[in-house]
């Protein structure tokens, strides 16, 4: 695709000719901050009813304020709007509602949870995941998330830094602000292909089935107890977040956060998510990733036989590759993962210490 979408590509996401397009549809794409602008009202309009797109214009505000807007019973709004809430188009809050104005949210409300609507919502997926695709004017300033690196590769390493411990930030979020979902970036490109949500589709050893106890997609922060609350998302107990985390430790995915020292965000992720900072980097466009401290090197050569499981199991266009019987660690292309040095069945690959402690801003990002 291009950087303007066609009338026929638009069609083939809309699944048949496009619809005429109400004022209500423009209004509510023009509330998102960066997107394909001939895109944008159409996804709106597979996303929400006509009355659905009625209330929604009429926010921020109350149940009684979007009545008085769409000319219907304050009772009436209040089913209209929380029915919206929980389906995850428009956001609740402790005293009214909001709408979601950021595309990649938007995603991850609506498929994070499990109410899906068939053939509508297969046109739905395809049309965010067009939309999430536009690089150019995409407000993503370089290395808005952070690549965090397998615990259990750096540990024994001096200087680790507390932020760069995930298992211990994830417990310390225990019990309020942690929560397992389906991760909405699979879910959509698998409702995509499928019209149904298919997670056995991905590689990466996620092993998730679709149930929400799952946690292939961890929630932190504030977010927790709203998806908790709203979308049913689990909240794990001790042993079992310790279970998972021991799982993601030892599997083929990565773990990103926001590019600070807080713990605000946090991604369990695979080079077959589809998530927008993953379209970036397949499409060599603004780099949403920055690197972790620390790189992948061949420690101890006589050890590797040049089995090929670094090379395969490496989630950032092969930074590691077996050459003349070896591993080689590209050392520009490598962002410190630790994937490769963890499914290393011989042990011969090991991370050092290679930015400093200021690599990762002490705001939070």
């Amino acid at each position: 695709m291009g950087n303007v979408l066609t009338v026929k590509e638009m069609e083939a996401l809309w699944g048949g000719p496009l619809p005429e397009v109400e004022e209500e549809y423009r209004i509510l794409a023009e509330g998102f901050a960066a997107g394909r602008p001939e895109l944008a009202p159409y996804v709106m309009k597979k996303i929400f009813s006509y009355p659905e797109a009625k209330a929604a214009c009429a926010l921020p505000g109350t149940a009684k304020e979007a009545a008085a807007a769409c000319g219907i019973t304050e009772e009436e709004a209040e089913k209209l709007l929380e029915d919206m809430a929980v389906r995850g188009k428009i956001m609740k809050l402790a005293d009214g509602y909001d709408r979601i104005t950021n595309i990649a949210f938007m995603k991850d409300y609506y498929f994070a949870q499990a109410k899906f609507d068939g053939e509508k919502d297969r046109a739905a997926a395809r049309l965010m995941i067009a939309w999430d695709a536009f690089l150019p004017g995409r407000s993503v300033p370089d290395g808005t998330f952070r690549i965090v690196p397998k615990w259990k590769s750096v540990k024994a390493l001096p200087g680790v830094m507390p932020c760069e411990n995930m298992p211990q930030m994830l417990l310390d979020m225990l019990p309020d602000r942690i929560a397992f979902a389906r991760c909405p970036c699979r879910a959509a490109w698998s409702i995509a292909e499928t019209g149904e949500y298919h997670p056995e589709m991905f590689r990466g050893e996620t092993g998730e089935t679709g149930q929400q106890k799952d946690g292939l997609c961890i929630i932190v922060g504030p977010r927790a107890g709203y998806f908790a609350s709203v979308y049913g998302a689990y909240v794990p107990t001790r042993e079992e977040l310790l279970e998972k985390i021991e799982h993601i430790e030892n599997n083929g995915t990565y773990y990103t956060a926001n590019n600070g020292r807080m713990l605000m965000v946090m991604c369990n992720c695979g080079d077959d998510c589809g998530c927008g900072m993953r379209i970036l980097y397949e499409a060599e466009g603004p780099q949403g990733f920055s690197k972790s401290r620390f790189q992948a090197y061949l420690a101890k050569p006589e050890q590797c036989v040049g089995c090929g499981t670094c090379e395969r199991t490496c989630m950032f266009h092969a930074s590691v590759q077996v050459k003349e019987g070896k591993a080689f660690v590209d050392p520009d292309r490598c962002h410190g993962c630790g994937v490769c040095t963890v499914k290393c069945p011989r042990q011969a690959l090991k991370m050092k210490l290679v930015r400093p402690a200021d690599h990762i801003p002490k705001m939070p990002g």
